[in-house]
């Protein structure tokens, strides 16, 4: 019978998560299209269409952040079906304690986080990466991008004139208004080279890129090595759009980047000599998900899975949804205290999950002995 019953139980959650996500996937999306209808449905703007793109690629990120709360109303609405039929009570007048009627949809929980965290974000990521190139381009003016490599950083910025600026930096401060070892390629709007630039330091100052001891390779007509000429200037400014502001900007948020590339990408954000810190609360965090999952479940079986005569439904589902909240809030000042230094990042990361496991711990026990 147990078994049976668990295999039940996982399928009413299962199904339950599966519509929940699909009603809130829905809600999210609209409010998300009238958001950028209302930015740039005007004349002149990227078009429905476009938006609706922009729209569908915003929606799974947004979800992610989500997803703990899906799980909790999921099992409480799963949790309550079977306490209103008498189907909990009765496996627990069967010899289940409340441990063994929640574990199935505790461990359903947990492997729902584990796709979440493994399948769902890298699909969320490359969404998110697609918007928010979208986004610069087509309400903001931004085309600079920022990536990081092996080799160091690298930084594209767009000239009024429709050419670019390729930059390369060995190294760099934490704002990017210093960059070291960097080298300027200059291409026209028709991305054919222009010159070459190599300059042991560059700083960002009032409107120019100010570059210490710099090689040029000169401007390039036709064939490239025949027309080139090298030169040396001791100090030389070139104009730029950019500010330190708007090259953090142009980094990769954590939630735009796969979990299976994070590792890496936070290995060269630190070798180019920028901070990680926010995208390693953001690794940590989607790695201790599967335990918040799986402690939201427990959380909803313990409010709703008392017998119908003793309980009131709907302080049960107020009582769920407070605790829900508070966690989100834990959840937030853990992940804003992580990303600021203000406290290590692992803890800060893990904080939320540990607090909603101790919770539905103590919620469950209350309830077994009471």
């Amino acid at each position: 019978m147990i078994g049976v019953f668990a295999r039940y139980e996982a399928r009413r959650l299962a199904g339950a998560f599966l519509i929940a996500t699909l009603i809130v996937f829905a809600l999210i999306c609209t409010v998300n299209l009238i958001e950028l209808l209302r930015r740039g449905g005007g004349e002149g703007g990227p078009g429905f269409a476009r938006l609706a793109a922009m729209a569908a690629l915003q929606t799974p990120s947004v979800m992610r952040k989500t997803f703990p709360f899906i799980m909790l109303l999921a099992a409480l609405w799963t949790y309550m079906a079977l306490a209103r039929r008498s189907e909990i009570t009765a496996a627990m007048a069967a010899g289940m304690s409340f441990w063994r009627v929640a574990a199935p949809g505790a461990l359903a929980a947990g492997l729902f986080g584990a796709f979440a965290a493994g399948g769902f974000d890298p699909l969320a990521a490359a969404a998110l990466d697609r918007f928010d190139r979208m986004e610069g381009r087509y309400f903001e003016g931004r085309e600079s991008l920022l990536s990081f490599s092996e080799e160091g950083l690298w930084l594209r910025e767009a000239r009024p004139d429709g050419g670019q600026t390729v930059i390369q930096a060995r190294q760099a401060d934490s704002g990017g208004a210093r960059l070291g070892e960097a080298t300027f390629f200059e291409f026209d709007s028709q991305d054919r080279f222009l010159r070459r630039l190599d300059a042991e330091e560059a700083r960002l100052a009032g409107g120019f890129w100010r570059l210490s001891e710099a090689s040029i390779l000169g401007e390039v007509r036709g064939d490239p090595l025949a027309s080139a000429e090298m030169t040396h200037e001791s100090a030389l400014d070139l104009p730029t759009h950019l500010t330190p502001d708007r090259i953090q900007e142009g980094f990769s948020s954590p939630e735009a980047t796969s979990i299976w590339r994070l590792p890496r990408f936070i290995r060269d954000l630190e070798a180019a000599g920028f901070s990680a810190r926010r995208h390693k609360t953001h690794f940590y965090a989607t790695l201790a998900s599967p335990l918040m999952f799986a402690a939201m479940a427990v959380i909803a079986a313990a409010f709703a899975a008392r017998p119908p005569r003793l309980t009131s439904y709907g302080l049960a589902a107020a009582g769920c949804a407070i605790t829900g909240f508070a966690l989100y809030f834990l959840g937030d000042v853990a992940l804003a205290l992580g990303g600021s230094g203000e406290a290590p990042a692992l803890l800060a990361a893990v904080a939320p999950s540990l607090s909603a496991a101790l919770a539905a711990a103590a919620l469950a026990a209350y309830l077994q002995g009471s």
